[in-house]
């Protein structure tokens, strides 16, 4: 009887699991079409093309490649995550190629505000 239960249990368990994940698959989803729309329009104003990545489904690159003083241009990169996270990573490239990596500069911050500045 406790053999049953349990294996009752175990498969109410893992259909309950396996419906969250579709869910938060689907709200993932759907999270992605929104920002597609949101970088889209964002894209035009700051003017940046955004495209959806060819090797990560649910992650945009832009580059930012006019306004700047000291940088040739900012590689964008906005990734969908689970659970509504959104994260946003920009890196600074340097006229004539390469990153800038503020981790080695001597004053990151003043660095980052030169560049962006």
């Amino acid at each position: 009887m406790k053999t049953l239960l349990g294996l009752a249990l175990l498969v109410s368990l893992t259909g309950t699991l396996h419906a969250q994940k579709n869910s938060e698959e689907a709200q993932r989803i759907a999270n992605r079409e929104k920002m597609r729309s949101a970088l889209t329009t964002a894209g035009v104003k700051l003017g940046v093309d955004f495209r959806q990545s060819d090797r990560q489904p649910f992650n945009f690159i832009g580059s930012l490649e006019s306004g700047l003083k000291n940088a040739q241009s900012i590689e964008i990169l906005v990734m969908i995550g689970t659970r509504d996270v959104i994260t946003v990573q920009a890196y600074p490239h340097l006229r004539g190629g390469g990153y800038i990596n503020v981790g080695r500069a001597g004053n990151g911050t003043g660095l980052m505000r030169k560049l962006l500045g």
